[in-house]
């Protein structure tokens, strides 16, 4: 569903409305839990919270690493981005029943909407909007394609081809062999 709004809203939204929704509801299961009423009620907030989860932050954790750092670092990057992902669930999922017995669902619950609360801020705070992260990077990556793209086209006019220089790799009809059977061979030896 996020993918839908991602182009509309841009990721940066996107994770500040998962944020900002999961507060909200995680503050209406802490006025519920435990009041009379009908459990439908609390089953449907209970369920809104999994797909607010799943809309925002759980999305864009995966999306975020990979449009705003550049390429040098952008596939190390998202692996820490991921792991720190994991061992924030690590860290939930255990605390969770610890904490419920010390406190009780009530400010487990509560205490559910301010980390949420929190997760707004940082996303308000450090994530870029998305439109600028994007059009910096994938505009520098362009230029160094281009860049690269055209030394290699001025370097074949001049016969200054990688494959020219001495020492270069390049393939070799090894004879004997089919058409497309070529050995890695080195210039020059």
């Amino acid at each position: 569903m996020s993918i839908l709004f991602m182009d509309s809203l841009g990721m940066k939204k996107v994770q500040c409305l998962g944020f900002s929704m999961l507060a909200l509801l995680y503050a209406v299961l802490g006025f519920l839990w435990g009041k009379p009423g009908d459990p439908r009620l609390l089953f449907l907030v209970y369920g809104l919270t999994f797909f607010f989860s799943n809309f925002g932050p759980n999305t864009t954790t995966f999306i975020l690493p990979a449009s705003t750092f550049p390429a040098e670092i952008r596939s190390s990057m998202n692996g820490v981005c991921a792991a720190c992902g994991k061992l924030g669930a690590l860290v939930g999922s255990s605390a969770f029943p610890i904490a419920v017995e010390a406190m009780g669902y009530t400010a487990v619950f509560f205490a559910c909407s301010t980390i949420a609360l929190l997760g707004l801020v940082a996303t308000l705070l450090f994530v870029p909007n998305s439109d600028a992260a994007e059009g910096e990077f994938q505009g520098e990556a362009q230029g160094k394609f281009q860049d690269k793209f055209q030394g290699r086209a001025q370097g074949k006019a001049q016969g200054k081809h990688r494959d020219a220089r001495p020492g270069a790799r390049r393939r070799e009809k090894v004879p004997g062999r089919k058409r497309h059977q070529y050995r890695l061979g080195i210039q020059g030896y």
